[in-house]
C-alpha cells in the first residue's frame, strides 16, 4: 500500500518565469523542482515580475494551469491578473486547490495576509498553515520602515492570526529571530534553502597581479548595502572594477547609489549591467576575481552560493549564514559589520589589496577552495529528509 501524496499550496507574488525578486523564488522554484516526485505543488502567485507593469507573456491567467520545469516535475500555477489579488481571489485559490498545507512565502502581501484572515474566520476550513519569512524576521530586515513593521507585528499578534501556524526557518539564527517576535514556544522546522547543483568542472577567471576584477550581484536595496560598499572602496588606491548586476528595488536608494559612484576617485571603475537572468548567473560570477556584497542581513544567499559553486571567492558580511576558516587560502573573507567604521575599513581594504596583488596560481588555490566549499555544502545536506520533517511537522 502507498501513501497518497501531500497537496501543498505554495502562495507568494512572485514566481517563475519571474526572476526580479531575487532569491525567494529561486528558492520555490528549486524546492518544487527537487521535490515533486514526494509532494503535489500547487503555487499560487502574480502574473509579474517585481516593478512590471505588463504581465508574463503566452501564460494563462486566473485559473489553475500546468507548468513543466523539468522532466518529472509538472506543477500547477494560478496567475493572478491582479497585482494584488482580492481576498476572494484568495479564497477562491485556497479552497480550489483542496490543498493540504498552505505554504506562505514573504510577510507583507496579501498572499500572506488573506490565508491567515480567511483560515481565522473558517471561511477555507481549517487549514494547516506553514510561513516561510526567507530573512524578513532579520533584525537588518526590520530596521527598514521599523515603525510599519512593529505595528504590523504587533496587529499579527494581537488578533491572534499566527495561532497554530508552523514555521519554516533556513537556520537556528532564523529560528531565533522568530521566537524573540513570536514566542518561544512557537513551531519551527529547519529546512534548508536548496541551491542549484556546483559546476563539476571548475574553470576559474584568469588573475595577473595588479588586477582585480568586483562582482555585485543582487537586489538593489537598503538591505543589501551597496551604498556601503560604494563608500568603502574610495578608501582603496589600487585600480579596481566593480561591476553592479540586480533589478532596482528601491529607486531613492539607487539614486544615493548612483551619486556615490559619481564621486568616487579615478582608480575605481564602476559600471551597472542590469538585472540577469538566473540561468546566466553562474557563468557571468565565474568571469571575475570575486564576488562583493556587504548585506544587512541574508537568510542564505543565492548569489553567495552561487559564486562559490563556480569558485568565484567572496567578500560578504558577518550578516549572512556563511562562515569560513581563516586560511592562508580561503573560499571567502567576512568583514564585520558590528566593528567601528574604522575597523571595517580596515579590514576590507587589507582583503581587497590582497587580492589586488595576487597572482593567478595563488588565486587558483582560493578558487578551488570556494569550488570545494560550495560541493562539500551541497553534498552534506538531505534536503528530501528536512523538508519531509518540515511537511509532516503538524502530524507530532
Amino acid at each position: 500500500m502507498t501513501l497518497s501524496k501531500k497537496k501543498i499550496l505554495l502562495l507568494y507574488e512572485f514566481f517563475y518565469p519571474g526572476y526580479k525578486s531575487g532569491g525567494p523564488v529561486q528558492s520555490l522554484l528549486n524546492m518544487t523542482k527537487n521535490l515533486s516526485k514526494e509532494y503535489y505543488f500547487k503555487i499560487a502567485t502574480t502574473a509579474f515580475d517585481l516593478h512590471d507593469q505588463m504581465p508574463y507573456k503566452d501564460l494563462i491567467l486566473d485559473c489553475w494551469t500546468d507548468l513543466k520545469l523539468n522532466e518529472g516535475a509538472d506543477v500547477k500555477v494560478w496567475y493572478s491578473s491582479q497585482k494584488k489579488p482580492s481576498i476572494f481571489e484568495i479564497q477562491k485559490v485556497i479552497k480550489s486547490s483542496r490543498a493540504d498545507i498552505i505554504y506562505i512565502n514573504g510577510f507583507y502581501t496579501n498572499h500572506f495576509l488573506f490565508p491567515l484572515i480567511l483560515n481565522k474566520i473558517g471561511l477555507v476550513g481549517e487549514k494547516k498553515i506553514i510561513i516561510s519569512p526567507r530573512g524578513m524576521l532579520q533584525k537588518g530586515a526590520l530596521k527598514n520602515k521599523s515603525l510599519i513593521k512593529q505595528f504590523y507585528l504587533y496587529f499579527l499578534k494581537l488578533t491572534g492570526l499566527m495561532k497554530h501556524v508552523h514555521f519554516h526557518a533556513t537556520t537556528e539564527d532564523e529560528i531565533n529571530d522568530i521566537k524573540k517576535i513570536f514566542g518561544k514556544n512557537i513551531k519551527a522546522v529547519i529546512a534548508g534553502n536548496i541551491p542549484k547543483r556546483p559546476l563539476i568542472n571548475l574553470v576559474s577567471a584568469n588573475k595577473n597581479v595588479g588586477e582585480l576584477r568586483l562582482v555585485y550581484l543582487s537586489l538593489i536595496s537598503e538591505k543589501k548595502n551597496l551604498l556601503l560598499l560604494l563608500k568603502e572602496l574610495t578608501l582603496v588606491k589600487s585600480k579596481i572594477s566593480l561591476d553592479i548586476y540586480g533589478p532596482i528595488k528601491d529607486e531613492q536608494y539607487w539614486l544615493k547609489c548612483k551619486e556615490e559612484i559619481d564621486k568616487l576617485p579615478n582608480n575605481i571603475s564602476v559600471s551597472y549591467k542590469g538585472d540577469i537572468h538566473p540561468d546566466k548567473v553562474q557563468a557571468t560570477i565565474g568571469e571575475y576575481h570575486a564576488f562583493l556584497l556587504l548585506t544587512s542581513g541574508e537568510n542564505f544567499g543565492h548569489a553567495i552560493y552561487e559564486s562559490l559553486s563556480v569558485g568565484t571567492p567572496v567578500i560578504i558580511s558577518n550578516k549572512t549564514p556563511w562562515k569560513f576558516e581563516a586560511t592562508s587560502n580561503p573560499p571567502g573573507w567576512i568583514v564585520n559589520l558590528e566593528k567601528d567604521e574604522e575597523s571595517q575599513h580596515a579590514d576590507l581594504k587589507e582583503v581587497l589589496i590582497k587580492l589586488y596583488n595576487m597572482d593567478n596560481e595563488t588565486f587558483s588555490l582560493s578558487s578551488k577552495a570556494a569550488h570545494e566549499y560550495a560541493i562539500d555544502f551541497y553534498q552534506s545536506q538531505d534536503f528530501k529528509k528536512q523538508y519531509t520533517d518540515l511537511f509532516n511537522s503538524f502530524d507530532h
